[in-house]
């Protein structure tokens, strides 16, 4: 194995073992949990505005064509 080779698995399993490590925990704050679940109850609401307006167009109208 060269050296180059040999580098790149001992970085690779450096890596791996930092990935698979869990973080630290630390304690969510009230306001930032009520936060985040207020921004997804805005984003489910938007995408659920959306495709109902897109379900409740009906049929689109042909393009006239100019001369």
């Amino acid at each position: 194995m060269t050296f180059t080779k040999c580098v790149c698995v001992v970085l690779l399993a450096a890596l791996g073992v930092m990935v698979v490590q869990p973080a630290p925990a630390e304690a969510l704050e009230p306001m930032l949990i009520s936060l985040i679940a207020g921004a997804a109850v805005v984003v489910v609401v938007l995408i659920a505005i959306l495709i109902i307006a897109n379900m409740s167009e009906g049929p689109r109208l042909p393009a006239t064509q100019s001369p």
